[in-house]
């Protein structure tokens, strides 16, 4: 009679426990999330964005690269979520999601993005990566529902790509969504535009009444272009210009 042995297998993540975004990343081996995704009020969280802000060198950006694109697609037949995402169809089963300029834009500082895991199951508007920044880490929601296909690696060397060429070499990551895509409530582009213009408006609104709180008085402060945000963030401070943009933009 043979000795047949079963060995009780014992998931990597208990049950009901999540797994921290660094984790996620694949920077972390293991390290589990104890405060409901709170990253604002992690000294973990915090840590690690010290460590990849004192690695990434911030570089001035050119005359051609600051100025924003006037057309969000630049020609190309893209969509766009609520939650400043673009998706890109690039075959009858694979879509390509990005952020759209006026995000990217209004985040000033990229250093570093927590990706979802290749063939992670991702579902529409679930939060699956993460990009943090010297104010924080920002949540980003899958405006599809699918499997990963691939994530663009390229970021983990080059975060500034999401700042500069969001719509291009900044994209996110790809998704396996079979022969049809969950795309009905995805906003074409001249409908994205009126809804972004609108949030732009209201963190104008929100930077500037913070800042009349501060003397002397300051100039603009509009979410075009680039520099006034990155003056507003350091006037304001990286923790509060953050606070600001995610009561707007999540």
């Amino acid at each position: 009679m043979s000795d047949v042995r079963h060995e009780k297998k014992y998931p990597l993540v208990p049950p009901n426990e999540f797994r921290c975004i660094w984790m996620t990343a694949g920077i972390l081996s293991y390290q589990l999330c104890d405060r409901d995704f709170d990253c604002e009020h992690c000294p973990l969280d915090a840590a690690m964005r010290t460590h990849y802000s004192t690695h990434t060198v911030l570089r001035q950006r050119t005359p051609a690269e600051s100025g924003r694109e006037t057309k969000l697609t630049t020609q190309r037949n893209l969509l766009f979520s609520l939650h400043h995402c673009w998706v890109e169809r690039r075959s009858d089963t694979l879509v390509r999601v990005g952020i759209d300029q006026g995000l990217a834009t209004a985040l000033v500082s990229p250093k570093a993005v927590a990706f979802p895991s290749v063939g992670e199951d991702v579902k529409k508007n679930q939060i699956c990566l993460w990009i943090v920044t010297d104010g924080g880490t920002y949540p980003v929601p899958s405006p599809v529902s699918g499997r990963v296909w691939a994530t663009n690696s390229n970021l983990n060397e080059r975060p500034l790509s999401l700042l500069l060429q969001p719509l291009d070499q900044g994209w996110l990551f790809e998704l396996d969504v079979g022969r049809g895509a969950d795309d009905e409530s995805l906003l074409k582009e001249d409908e994205a535009r009126a809804s972004f213009a609108e949030k732009d408006e209201r963190l104008r609104a929100a930077i500037t009444r913070a800042l009349s709180r501060l003397r002397p008085p300051v100039g603009e402060t509009l979410a075009d272009g680039g520099e006034p945000l990155r003056i507003a963030s350091d006037m304001l401070g990286a923790k509060k210009y953050f606070s600001i943009l995610c009561e707007v933009f999540t």
